[in-house]
């Protein structure tokens, strides 16, 4: 009878020894997928400020979109032109060292419409990539394999000599001579974009 208790106690300590080991567990799996949640939920958040959809968006700012949430993120621009209802605005962000610029043109329906939209938005930061992971930084062969390109012109900026590319799908790429891509344009779907695009680049020759 003493040897029959001696076992049951053992069997006891042993069973809730297990069961604790088992909530330990638990409570760990619960920590590291609620930590694997929060990265998944952070990188999630830091690429929809960086995602480019060509015809559509740049980060967080969409074409026909009001400029006034642009506004508010970035601040003052830098560098702004306006006149008879549009608008160029420009901000220099420092990135690590490297100047950075982010561009945006508008528009307003004078007498039509109390807002301004924003009609392109140009960006030279490398963060800023299609979902296929094209953007500055790519090479031209490689954006080739994706985008249907057409040649419009070139400009200079700082001294240096550009070509622009054009895609019907809503997105320009600045191609410098290393036929490396240093800068995109978002801009609608179909537009005929020859003449559209001199607000932004002000000194572009366009391809004869």
């Amino acid at each position: 009878m003493k040897k029959l208790a001696i076992i049951l106690i053992v069997f006891s300590f042993l069973s809730c020894k297990e069961n604790k080991s088992k909530a330990e567990k638990t409570e760990e799996d619960k920590i590291d997928t609620s930590q694997t949640h929060f990265e998944t939920s952070k990188k999630n958040a830091e690429k929809d400020t960086t995602m480019v959809v060509p015809g559509r968006s740049l980060g967080i700012i969409f074409l026909d979109q009001n400029p006034e949430a642009v506004y508010g993120r970035y601040g003052t621009p830098d560098k702004s032109d306006a006149a008879m209802g549009k608008a160029v605005s420009t901000w220099f962000v420092n990135n690590h060292g490297k100047k950075d610029i982010l561009t945006i043109y508008t528009s307003r329906k004078m007498g039509v419409e109390s807002f301004s939209r924003t009609k392109m938005i140009r960006a030279t930061a490398i963060n800023y990539v299609t979902k296929s992971g094209y953007g500055p930084g790519s090479d031209l062969v490689d954006i080739l394999t994706k985008f249907k390109l057409k040649k419009l012109g070139s400009f200079t900026e700082e001294g240096q000599k550009f070509d622009l590319y054009d895609s019907p799908q809503g997105i320009a790429f600045e191609i410098d001579n290393d036929e490396v891509c240093t800068g995109i344009l978002i801009h609608s779907k179909g537009e005929d974009a020859s003449q559209n695009y001199i607000p932004i680049y002000e000194n572009l020759k366009t391809k004869e």
